[in-house]
């Protein structure tokens, strides 16, 4: 078990294994798993260390699965502290330069307020805030091909920039779940060819549709 982890899944598939057994045996079962998952190192009977093993490997699985999530959840946590923090500094350093002017103070804070609303334009994201946006969303698109494809184009949808990368990432799952769907008619073009100009057609046809 993890540090601090205070909780396993446990599937309901395992059922057809303790059906199978005797009450003793079931219990033994279930006793040496709750001493596995607590870290106490059991050893018990030649049986019940076999049936044992494949609980045993999807614990791991599901271990490694646990620990990756939390990586992650670190590294986010981590990027939005150092962008809040640096963020929180400007405006100490904005406001400092602002105490030595006592004219038209209003009148500055309306500017400055305008000019921070103006500067809010869009900021492409990172491999990683891609990757948690489509964990989250439990969809197949490639985080890595749809930064590379917008970096390669300066991050414009047809020939207009890119307002929310979010939405773009919900129309690449759209298509591929379409693409999964249907029948890919044959014309020619190779596999990711193909796959390239529908998301491109798909792309065109959300964006004219959303600025109607």
């Amino acid at each position: 078990m993890a540090k601090d982890k205070k909780s396993v899944i446990m599937y309901v598939d395992w059922i057809a294994t303790f059906n199978k057994l005797e009450d003793d045996e079931a219990g033994r079962l279930i006793k040496h798993f709750f001493s596995y998952v607590n870290d106490l190192n059991p050893v018990s009977d030649r049986l019940t260390e076999l049936l044992f093993e494949p609980i045993k490997q999807q614990l791991k699985r599901d271990l490694k699965a646990y620990e990756k999530t939390c990586e992650r959840n670190s590294l986010n946590a981590s990027m939005r502290w150092n962008k809040n923090n640096a963020t929180a500094c400007d405006r100490i350093q904005s406001d400092a330069k602002h105490a030595d002017n006592d004219i038209d103070t209003d009148n500055d804070n309306d500017t400055d307020n305008n000019s921070k609303r103006k500067s809010k334009r869009f900021s492409p994201p990172t491999l990683l805030e891609v990757e948690d946006y489509c964990f989250e969303r439990k969809n197949t698109v490639d985080a890595s091909k749809f930064i590379d494809y917008y970096t390669s184009n300066g991050w414009k949808v047809g020939k207009n920039a890119m307002k929310d990368w979010r939405a773009a990432v919900r129309t690449w799952e759209k298509t591929q779940n379409n693409t999964t769907n249907g029948n890919k008619q044959q014309n020619g073009l190779d596999a990711d060819a193909q796959w390239r100009a529908e998301m491109q057609a798909s792309i065109a046809r959300d964006y004219a549709e959303l600025h109607k």
